[in-house]
């Protein structure tokens, strides 16, 4: 049988060769804006910050939809399926090769713009960090600014595994019924399922907001934001045991 190493690296080059084509279309937006503002206003107006924090938004996005169109294209294809590994452990390591090619270009992006603030305004960061941690301190003391770090980092680690998840959910439901229906019931299944699955992801996204709440205000009630991020990881974890029964039972590979 495979080993996670050897499936790992079968599965992460595919997602960091995706991650490098946005981060390619990400540096050719920066040298376009550079080159607009020195050729229009003179070299001397060129602002680093402004090129490599004003361009790119939205790539993130992009790269989230194509990285969770190919972590679907994993769990179906056959040249990925038939490799001699459990449905659980394909899953799982789709899963995470995902979230680390998206950590990736999350972090090389984040390094770009910090490289971009330094060149311009390097004696204005000193003043920046000592500003927002005075702030955070004096809002809410030292140890509930951390935490409010804490728990704001969890919540999006989180809300990105959930989100994909709930993606692969509706992808394999669906496959499957597609393989047990007629094209009538199909249809009519669909959409009860598309119902059950809007309604589902708006009432996720209010408690998710009344999650976000109290750590934008400051982490308030600790307990209450604890135990809502462990339901929230359990509904995850509970959800992804759904999608590996499905993938052992219901989802075959396409040939």
């Amino acid at each position: 049988m495979t080993n996670f190493s050897a499936t790992f690296k079968a599965l992460w080059w595919p997602k960091f060769r995706i991650a490098n084509w946005i981060l390619g279309l990400y540096g050719l937006m920066v040298v376009a804006s550079v080159g607009l503002t020195g050729f229009s206003e003179g070299w001397g107006k060129v602002d680093l910050a402004n090129s490599t924090m004003g361009v790119g938004f939205g790539l993130g996005t992009v790269v989230f939809i194509w990285l969770a169109f190919h972590t679907e294209h994993d769990l179906t294809r056959d040249s990925y399926r038939l490799l001699p590994v459990t449905d659980t452990r394909l899953y799982l390591t789709s899963l995470l090769t995902s979230f680390v090619a998206f950590g990736y270009f999350v972090a090389v992006k984040a390094l770009v713009m910090g490289l971009g603030f330094l060149a311009g305004h390097a004696s204005d960061l000193h003043g920046v960090l000592v500003q927002v941690w005075q702030g955070g301190q004096a809002a809410m003391g030292e140890r509930h600014f951390f935490e409010m770090v804490l728990y704001t980092t969890l919540f999006i680690v989180v809300l990105i595994v959930w989100m994909w998840v709930m993606i692969t959910l509706i992808h394999l439901l669906t496959t499957a019924l597609s393989a047990v229906l007629p094209n009538v019931q199909q249809r009519i299944v669909r959409f009860i399922l598309a119902v059950v699955v809007i309604v589902a992801l708006i009432w996720m996204g209010k408690w998710l907001l009344q999650l976000a709440g109290p750590i934008v205000s400051g982490v308030s009630n600790n307990a209450a934001i604890a135990l809502s991020l462990g339901i929230l990881t359990a509904v995850t974890a509970v959800m992804a045991a759904v999608n590996v029964y499905l993938l052992q039972h219901w989802v075959e590979a396409r040939y």
